[in-house]
Formats: structure tokens, C-alpha cells, sequence
């Protein structure tokens, strides 16, 4: 049960790095140097905060301790004296184990400073030193510290403002005497209480301690008895007992792995984690958060000191920067508990393992089956898996991720490079890469449930979402044309239109500039009814008062449709002196492969039609386009791979006037563990060893989780060398960076920076994943930024600030194996 709170060293941060005013002069927090107890043990204002509440606080064997936060509702003057006698307890060190906590304190800093040296995933060593450290401060404090644990609400939501309120009152009635005084003792006194109050205003920027209903998931144990814990503890069952309370601590450990994202009263918004990740890279604009909080509180010690005046609770300014607890559930993923308003029924949510979907039993409170619900949450994957590998990774590279979090309300949420003002040192600007906002917009009319089938980033910060409803006999086609600048976004259009699609499957949609003599932008969607015979329709969308604007539907008729489902199909410039894109599809019927090549002139009113056949009979897994100057004609690459094959084929192609013709054709022997067509992630093209050549860049997974990157040299001609460069993907880190339950959302070509260096790569891959409903990004790149082919991990953080995994939805063809995930854009 001790696993309840931000590490000491995590509380000790925050508090060491604030300014205090004193009469000589500014001072850190961590110069603070405050003498308490018999044996003069000097404390910084750190220590303070890490000590509070979870060392010294009001406990006892035998029923419930009366807690800060229990009376302030009706009798506010009762919670702060609570408070100050609270405090008291460390001033004094009645207790006398003052001196033996700060040195297990203090072994643990030093374990986790030389995990931090050697690049280890700091929460996965605080888990694992974790037993060693609890047993020791229960033995120290004679279970002052697991009784503390047992009735620990003041350090959750609600009862932690309230904590917060009565100490920093407290504090404030304290500078009020020390202005009278003139004293600075009175004045480091009125510094102590803040620091100790500290202590609950840090907890709730510590994301296991926002939403977990601490106070309901609580029973009182009289059977407790000195004799019994000791019995519990030398017998290594400690904490076997407590099921309700073990239940609270599987939330907060649940939270506090995974993060949230939080808002507070002055509009700010920011990624919160939880304990043991305040000091990880991605934990650094939380440290800022708690730390300016803190710095607020301390401020206004120091200024009712100055001024005398009282400050009234509603205008505490540090409450009105810490998280709006009423707002974490509608931006996050479902929490483990809820309770609902009228406090007399427990929600328990029952898809343990998919945490994206809000799927609740419900009991009465006084007859919650705790030990049942406990056994539940044990055997879960959640919980079995819960601190996958986190490293820290530099990226340029933003990611914008779209989902609707309710039938008629989509959610732009926003990655890419955050900075920090003070988790290093006071000024520094650090960079990590992290969750940056998240907004949501009401869907205009979309009377029914959307099917997404496609999203397309169409200008600089317009984006096309393609949909359908459908109806009873009738098919709606639903386009919504949103903005995304400056973490804001706004529709910019919207178009509900019946169309004849209803006994219709979705094929792909493209875009592009099909018309010579037109700058207008179009639309191609595919439509298919599968069988034999195959039959294919294509309809043309044009964007005729611009993208901001809603496409209108063209009626024509489309010649030279392929006979089969088309495997391929892309917008591209053909030849050298083309006006306009071509839209190009490929099919494979029999011992052919047919191309058909459409274009438009007179302003999408004339449209023209090429067919070629080449003597390929095997359906292509990828086509890529080669990067070709202006006076040069199409090229592309082909591959072959999946399907059975011990081989992977690589055809270089050239179009030209509407012709197919092969450049070279290599064969490379499949020697890797990800053999399954929906096995390969990604494939692009990139100078990944900057020699000035393009290189052929793939991600493969296989069933256990692993991953494999197969780079593929490319040569001076654009044609590549008939051999694959092979990186396993492994990290010396921690546990579990790859695992079967980290499964494949996306990946796309990405953006890394080297730690330490001015050098970045354009070869990474970024690659999103689903950790039990929760959405996870790993980045891989070259081991160097030039002269190399092997890729080895970046970075990883397995679960982004709460935020589920779900996306639009998912692109399916029953022609080829596979799904793509819609609404995910990495640039």
C-alpha cells in the first residue's frame, strides 16, 4: 500500500527548486535548511514536501484517523488545527524515526540517480526497488507508514484541495503573526507550513491522485492490530489485506502509468503523469505545472507577511492552477472506478483490457464485491503489463490525431516537440516530445452514425474527412472539411448528400488535380460490389469554389474500369510536359496486370481514358513513387511480398505516355520473423545513410510483438542492391519495449533528432500502437545520422497523456488483407 504518492525525490524536486523571500535575501528551496526535532536535523523545503502526509500524518491501528480534509466542509477552523498538529509531528519528530527515514530517502535517490545515468526507464526502477524501499519505512516508522497509506484520502482529488486549503491557511495565519512579529523565525515557520501543505497541492498534479475515488474505495479493517501487520509484513504478504483499498491503489497505479490530460481555471492545458514519471522526459511540462503552482503558494506567504492582509480561500491562487477535476473523464481514457452524483453506486469498469471503451457494472457502494473486483483487476493484461518500456526521444515530427469521441463530437488532439522551463534548471529550455493540445468540435448534422472511409490533409491546414451514414434504404455520402492551425480547430465545411451506394463497399478515395487548365482540386471515389463478376463504379468530386468549400459530384460515365479489384491506385504526374495529375489504377486478372490511366480537360468536363496490360499476373502489395526531376517521366517502385512467398520482389517502373515498362527487378530471400502480407507496417523512400542515394525503408512486426526494419540500399541509377540491412528492434533499458499486447495502430515516416548532437535523421519511423485501449508511440531511426543502414530504438512512450487509441476508424478491403487506420497524419 506505500506506492500511494509522487516518490520522495519526485515531492523533494519540485520543492528544492522554488524562490523563497526572506529578509536577507532569496533563497532556494532547497537552501532552506529548517531545524526540526530533538536531534536539530536540518531540512530543505524539498524534504518537507516529500515527508508530509506520507511520514507524518494521523494515523492508528484500530478504526479510521481522523484526516485534514474530513471536517473542512462544516467546520473549517477544525481541519486546519488537524493540520497544524500534523505538521507538529515532523516539527517535533515525537515519533524519533526522522533521521532513519531521510537515509532510506536518501539510499533511493541514489539508486534512482545512477538509473538515470545508466538511461534506465526511471518508473520501471522505482517499481522494481519498490518492496525493498516500503518495507524499510514500515519498519523504520513502526507502520506509521503503511497505517498513513490505509486512510490516505487528503492526497486525492476533492480531499486533497481541501488538505491543501486548511494547510495553506494555516501558512497564511502564521506570515499574518510573523508580520505582527517582524520575526523570521515566525516567518520560516509560516514557510514550513507551506511546505507541508505542499505536499497535497503537488499530489494533485500526479495523475493516479485526479480521479481515483480514494475516500469511497476504502473500508474500515477494525481486525487491524499491531500484531497482524507485523505478521503480514515478516511473512511477505504485505499488503494481502485491504481489498477495497488495494482496489483504490489499482486505479492510482493504473493513472499514474498512463497519464492524462488535464486543464485548469486559467485556461491552461497540459499532459499530466503520474508517480515515478515526474522526472522522465515526458513527465517535464507537468514538473513546470507543480512547480509554479507551489511557487504560488510560497509567494503568498510571503506576501501577507509584507502586506498583513488577509486573502480570502477563493482567491488561493495555486487552486486555481492545479488540474479541473470535473473535466478528466471527458478527455481521457474510461477510468477503472467511478462513483455516481448521488455517492450511492459503484461504477466499475468492465473492459478491463480496453480501456477506450466505457463499458461499466454498477453496484451498490455498501455492497461492493472488493475482493472479486481485486481478483478481476490482477488477472487482467492492464494490470499485468502496466510500465511498458518508457525512453525519451527528440522528434520535429508533429502528430495529429482525429476520433470522435461521441456520434455528433470529433477531437483533434496534437503531438510534436514541447519545452520546459524548469525540470533541469531554472530558465532551461528542455525539449521533449509530447501531447500539445486537444479540441473538439461539434459535427454539423450528421443524422445518424458516420462511417468514416477516408481523411486526407488536402492544403496546409485543411483536412478532408470522407464518410458515409447509412439508412434504411438510403445511403448518405457525409464530407466534412475541417482546420487545424495553431492548435484550434473549426469546420470549414460540411455536405450531407443521398447517393445509389447503399448495397456498395468503399474502395479507395484520392485526391488530386485532374483537369488541364484547372487548378481545381477533385475527388475519386472507388466503389465495389465483390464476386464474380467483379463490378467496379468510380465517382468524380470536384472542389469547385475551392478546399474550403464542399466538393459537388460530377455525373459521367466512367470507361476502361478495371474487370478486378484494384490492388493499387494514385494520382500522379505522368510525363514531363503533363498539365495535370492522372488518376492510375492496377488490377491483376489471370496473367495480367491492367493499368488504367484517367484525366480530365476543360475543367473536369472532358474526361480521357488509357489502358495498358503488362504480363504480370500477381497481385502488388505496394507502389511507390520515385522522386523524379520535372523533365523525367513517372517512376515508381513495386513490391511483391506476403502471400507465402519465401521471397520479396522489388521492380523498379517507368510510365511513360501511358505505357508500363520494368527497369531492373530484384528478388531478395525473406529471412525474418514477419512473413504475413498485414505484417508489413510501412514502406517508404529515404537517404537513410545520407549518401545521397534514396533507400527503400520497411517495418515489419511478427505475432509476438517484435519488430524488424529492413532497409534496402539504393543506388546512384534509383534502381537497389539486391539485399535487405536487418535491425531487430531491442533495448537494454528496461522491459518491454515490444509485446504481443502493443498491437500495430500506424506507422509513418518520421523525424528524429540525435541526444547530445545538432544531427537529425528524415529516415525514422514513427509508430503508433494500441497498450490495452490507450494510444502508444515508439520512434526508430538509423543508429547514426550518416554512413549506416541499422536502425535501433529511439524512444518510446507507451501511453500518451490517457488518450485512447480508437481513430476515425479503419479502412478494410475484401480484396486485400490488412486494415488502415484513418485519421492519423504524421508530418
Amino acid at each position: 500500500m506505500g506506492g500511494f504518492r509522487f516518490e520522495g525525490p519526485e515531492h523533494r524536486k519540485i520543492g528544492d527548486a522554488i524562490l523563497l523571500r526572506l529578509p536577507t535575501g532569496n533563497i532556494d528551496g532547497k537552501d532552506f535548511s529548517y531545524q526540526v526535532g530533538k536531534k536539530n536535523i536540518k531540512l530543505s523545503y524539498g524534504q518537507i514536501v516529500s515527508l508530509a502526509g506520507d511520514f507524518y500524518g494521523n494515523c492508528k491501528y484500530l478504526g479510521d484517523a481522523e484526516q485534514i480534509s474530513d471536517k473542512w466542509d462544516g467546520d473549517p477552523d477544525a481541519s486546519i488545527a488537524r493540520f497544524v498538529k500534523n505538521a507538529d509531528l515532523l516539527q517535533l519528530d515525537k515519533a524519533g524515526y526522522l533521521k532513519d527515514v531521510i537515509r532510506i530517502m536518501e539510499d533511493q535517490e541514489k539508486e534512482v540517480k545512477q538509473a538515470l545515468k545508466d538511461g534506465k526507464d526511471i518508473a520501471q526502477v522505482y517499481k522494481a526497488i519498490g518492496d525493498k524501499f516500503n518495507t524499510a519505512w514500515a519498519k523504520a516508522t513502526r507502520f506509521d507508514y503503511l497505517l498513513l497509506s490505509l486512510c490516505n484520502w487528503d492526497h486525492f482529488g476533492e480531499d486533497a484541495v481541501k488538505a491543501y486549503k486548511a494547510g495553506h491557511s494555516a501558512a497564511l495565519s502564521q506570515a499574518k503573526v510573523a508580520h505582527g512579529s517582524g520575526n523570521v523565525i515566525d516567518l520560516r515557520r509560516a514557510y514550513f507550513l507551506e511546505a507541508f501543505a505542499a505536499h497535497f497541492l503537488t499530489d494533485l498534479f500526479s495523475s493516479g491522485h485526479m480521479r481515483t475515488p480514494r475516500r469511497i474505495l476504502h473500508r474500515t479493517y477494525t481486525v487491524t492490530r499491531p500484531e497482524e501487520v507485523h505478521q503480514q509484513l515478516e511473512e511477505g504478504l504485505w499488503p494481502n489485506m485491504w481489498p477495497a483499498d488495494q482496489c483504490a491503489q489499482a486505479m492510482h497505479d493504473e493513472d499514474c502509468a498512463n497519464g492524462l490530460w488535464a486543464l485548469n481555471a486559467t485556461g491552461r492545458r497540459w499532459p499530466t503523469y503520474g508517480d515515478k514519471q515526474l522526472v522522465s522526459s515526458k513527465g517535464n511540462v507537468d514538473f513546470d505545472a507543480a512547480l509554479a503552482a507551489v511557487q504560488a503558494g510560497a509567494h503568498e506567504v510571503h506576501e501577507v507577511y509584507e502586506t498583513g492582509q488577509d486573502r480570502q480561500v477563493s482567491d488561493f491562487a495555486a487552486l486555481g492552477m492545479v488540474p479541473d477535476l470535473d473535466s478528466l473523464s471527458s478527455f481521457n481514457y474510461a477510468p477503472l472506478f467511478d462513483v455516481t452524483q448521488d455517492g450511492q453506486t459503484l461504477r466499475f469498469r468492465s473492459s478491463l483490457d480496453d480501456r477506450s471503451v466505457a463499458t461499466y457494472e454498477e453496484y451498490p457502494l455498501a455492497e461492493a464485491p472488493f475482493s472479486n473486483l481485486l481478483d478481476r483487476i490482477k488477472n487482467s493484461g492492464q494490470y499485468q503489463h502496466q510500465l511498458p518500456l518508457t525512453l525519451p526521444f527528440l522528434s520535429p515530427s508533429s502528430l495529429l490525431h482525429l476520433r470522435e469521441t461521441s456520434n455528433t463530437v470529433l477531437s483533434a488532439a496534437e503531438y510534436g516537440p514541447a519545452f520546459s522551463q524548469s525540470a533541469v534548471d531554472k530558465g532551461a529550455n528542455v525539449e521533449s516530445w509530447n501531447m500539445l493540445s486537444q479540441e473538439t468540435i461539434d459535427m454539423p448534422d450528421p443524422s445518424g452514425k458516420v462511417t468514416w472511409l477516408a481523411a486526407d490533409k488536402i492544403d496546409s491546414d485543411v483536412y478532408f474527412l470522407v464518410g458515409k451514414v447509412e439508412k434504411p434504404n438510403v445511403h448518405i455520402a457525409y464530407h466534412l472539411g475541417i482546420t487545424v492551425k495553431d492548435h484550434h480547430i473549426e469546420v470549414a465545411s460540411q455536405r450531407s448528400d443521398e447517393d445509389s451506394n447503399a448495397s456498395w463497399s468503399a474502395g479507395d478515395i484520392r485526391f488530386g488535380k485532374l483537369s488541364a487548365g484547372s487548378s481545381k482540386l477533385a475527388m475519386v471515389k472507388c466503389w465495389y460490389r465483390a464476386g464474380a463478376p467483379w463490378k467496379p463504379k468510380f465517382e468524380l468530386w470536384t472542389f469547385q469554389q475551392g478546399v474550403r468549400e464542399s466538393p459537388t459530384r460530377s455525373s459521367l460515365k466512367w470507361p476502361n474500369a478495371p474487370s478486378s479489384a484494384p490492388f493499387a491506385s494514385f494520382c500522379t504526374y505522368i510525363d514531363s510536359d503533363d498539365q495535370c495529375e492522372t488518376y492510375v489504377t492496377c488490377s491483376a486478372t489471370g496473367s495480367k496486370t491492367t493499368w488504367t490511366f484517367t484525366n480530365f480537360d476543360n475543367d473536369y468536363k472532358h474526361l480521357k481514358s488509357w489502358t495498358f496490360e503488362e504480363d504480370v499476373g500477381e497481385r502488388a502489395q505496394r507502389i511507390l513513387p520515385l522522386p523524379t526531376s520535372k523533365c523525367g517521366p513517372c517512376r515508381l517502385v513495386r513490391l511483391f511480398y506476403g502471400q507465402g512467398s519465401n521471397e520479396l520482389r522489388l521492380d523498379t517502373l517507368t510510365i511513360q505516355n501511358h505505357s508500363v515498362s520494368v527497369d531492373s527487378t530484384i528478388r531478395i530471400p525473406v529471412d525474418w520473423s514477419g512473413t504475413a502480407e498485414e505484417q508489413y507496417l510501412t514502406w517508404f523512400l529515404a537517404d537513410a545513410n545520407s549518401n545521397g542515394h534514396l533507400d527503400l525503408v520497411g517495418l515489419v512486426t511478427n505475432q509476438e510483438g517484435g519488430l524488424t526494419v529492413l532497409a534496402i540500399p539504393g543506388q546512384a541509377d534509383s534502381t537497389f542492391e539486391a539485399r535487405a540491412v536487418q535491425s531487430a528492434i531491442t533495448s537494454d533499458k528496461g522491459d518491454k519495449l515490444t509485446a504481443p499486447f502493443m498491437k500495430p495502430v500506424a506507422a509513418r515516416q518520421a523525424r528524429c533528432k540525435y541526444l547530445g548532437t545538432s544531427d537529425e535523421t528524415g529516415a525514422a519511423i514513427m509508430a503508433l500502437f494500441d497498450n490495452y485501449g490507450i494510444l502508444g508511440v515508439r520512434v526508430i531511426r538509423p543508429a547514426q545520422a550518416a554512413g549506416t543502414l541499422t536502425y535501433e530504438i529511439a524512444g518510446q512512450i507507451p501511453a500518451v497523456a490517457g488518450q485512447v487509441s480508437s481513430c476515425l476508424g479503419w479502412s478494410t478491403r475484401e480484396y486485400k488483407p490488412g486494415r488502415e487506420a484513418v485519421g492519423f497524419f504524421v508530418e
